[in-house]
């Protein structure tokens, strides 16, 4: 019996201990989450959005409960509760509404400023850390003009990683569900060491809201990765106000090489044709996310660098422990040099995305050779849910 209650203070006091330096690490990686007011979005009579920018520099997922008091121009107007999830590494932008008892008209100086508290959890512990903050926003001249709160689903390059000159596509899926036409720059930066980063291009589209939107930009990176120059990253903004910058990870920015790389993961030295594009389709628009039992169109676009002829396989795989084809088809091709050719199948997804089962790829195949493999995030692998 000794023995046993020594075992169990033993394994009492190991836990204790644990829990004691978890506790001490949350309390000392949640004083490192940024929490930063952005603007106010108008949306319509006396009913207004503030919009949040926080950042998680820590490798854990946190929750994070903000409470507070929102005051304009010195008068408290609103109390405010929010739960947000910050993934990893990662920034987001969050939307809190309150009601004014006038409006704010745009030659009116607004000084905004929320007081409270953020209280941090992490995935599966109930353990909690807390932070007192006032945060302070000064819109002089007015107003901001972002319509309304647009997301970024995700963005990414294809290929995920290219050589020097070659043709790269940038894109991000914006999504609103209210209404509203929004001017969002899509914007591509070099990521740079020492100094600042460096513009390399933009567009600007005229989106109109509600609605889900996948906008696209088509470039070829100049420089290779290498010493000052680690790659390039996307950036989205909305009406002048950045909504949007890609995470700090390769990848999902892009590594630029100096010799020419595919975007398979198996090389193939005698085929001459490379994948530009890929991509899932509902209806006419693009999606990385489908309901089980939907029509979904796998699509991937193949450009042929020399005439070629021959047949080229278009599987959809299941993206579990043992990968199984769902369904496959088999197209015979006939190109020109520097010509193209859209390939589809159309499939409905026999179960959603849990446990082991994430989801669904494309692979790509020619002559017995890899010509393309899904790189392995989602997007742009396809997650489907119930």
């Amino acid at each position: 019996m000794k023995v046993l209650l020594a075992i169990l203070l033993s394994i009492s006091v190991a836990v204790a201990a644990i829990i004691l330096v978890y506790y001490m690490y949350l309390s000392v990686a949640s004083s490192s989450v940024g929490i930063e007011l952005l603007e106010i979005l108008p949306s319509g009579s006396n009913r207004s959005y503030l919009l949040l920018k926080l950042s998680n520099p820590t490798p854990m997922r946190m929750y994070i409960e903000i409470r507070g008091v929102l005051y304009v121009n010195g008068v408290a107007v609103s109390t405010m509760s929010i739960p947000i999830e910050v993934p990893p590494h990662e920034e987001i932008v969050a939307r809190a509404p309150f009601m004014l008892s006038e409006n704010l008209g745009k030659a009116q100086r607004v000084f905004v400023e929320l007081r409270g508290s953020a209280t941090f959890r992490c995935v599966g512990i109930p353990l909690l850390s807390s932070i007192s903050f006032t945060k302070g926003l000064d819109l002089r001249g007015g107003i901001p003009v972002s319509p309304c709160y647009i997301s970024v689903v995700d963005a990414g390059f294809s290929p995920s990683i290219a050589s020097v000159g070659q043709r790269v596509v940038a894109w991000a899926d914006l999504y609103s569900s209210d209404k509203c036409v929004a001017r969002v720059e899509l914007r591509i930066l070099e990521d740079n060491a020492l100094g600042p980063d460096v513009p390399m291009t933009l567009q600007v589209f005229e989106i109109p809201f509600p609605g889900e939107h996948v906008v696209k930009l088509v470039w070829e990176p100049p420089f290779p990765s290498s010493g000052n120059v680690r790659g390039y990253y996307i950036e989205v903004l909305v009406n002048g106000t950045e909504i949007y910058a890609m995470p700090p990870r390769y990848p999902p920015r892009l590594r630029v090489v100096t010799t020419p790389v595919s975007t398979s993961s198996t090389t193939t030295s005698y085929l001459p044709l490379r994948i530009v594009d890929a991509w899932w389709s509902v209806g006419s628009h693009r999606v990385w996310v489908a309901k089980v039992g939907q029509s979904v169109s796998a699509c991937v676009e193949i450009v042929a660098s020399r005439a070629w002829s021959g047949e080229v396989t278009l599987k959809v795989m299941r993206d579990a422990p043992i990968s199984l084809a769902v369904t496959s088809r088999t197209f015979s091709l006939r190109l020109a040099a520097g010509s193209s050719a859209t390939l589809c199948l159309t499939f409905s997804p026999p179960a959603p995305s849990s446990g082991t089962m994430r989801g669904y790829y494309l692979v790509v195949e020619s002559g017995g050779k890899t010509l393309y493999i899904s790189p392995p995030s989602y997007p742009p692998r396809l997650r489907v849910v119930p």
